[in-house]
């Protein structure tokens, strides 16, 4: 028993922890979606610049620049 409260008592602020801030988890959980947001967003932006240069491209073909 004494054994068992010892394990107990040294074990259990951890599982407390784990259970009532699981913040690593949530941490790396929010780190992940926000590289992926932001991969997201920065292919977008590549993709709206090479739209706009090849639009400007086109504009400029047309102008016979």
């Amino acid at each position: 028993m004494r054994l068992f409260l010892k394990w107990y008592l040294r074990v259990s602020p951890e599982i407390i922890k784990q259970i009532m801030f699981p913040s690593q988890a949530i941490i790396s959980a929010h780190r992940m979606a926000a590289s992926a947001f932001h991969l997201v967003e920065e292919s977008y932006r590549v993709m709206r610049l090479a739209i706009r240069d090849k639009d400007y491209v086109k504009y400029r073909d047309m102008r016979g620049i």
